[in-house]
């Protein structure tokens, strides 16, 4: 058997039960955030806190972008 990944492993590892806590997770916190789209409330700084830090969403990756370009 050959491995992909180190996503690969930890998953196999994971019981049904956190599967679905982690599955419920993410889909309150994609609830949460279609929420704040829907009010215009969706943007680099929103993103940062679900993120992490990680700069994905499209107003925030278009920051970054003329950011380096000045």
């Amino acid at each position: 058997m050959y491995q992909f990944g180190p996503c690969v492993c930890e998953a196999g590892n994971q019981t049904s039960e956190e599967v679905d806590r982690k599955r419920h997770a993410v889909m309150a916190e994609l609830r949460e955030i279609h929420q704040l789209q829907l009010e215009g409330k969706w943007d680099a700084e929103t993103w940062n806190r679900f993120g992490k830090g990680k700069l994905h969403n499209g107003v925030a990756a278009e920051k970054v972008h003329e950011e380096i370009a000045s």
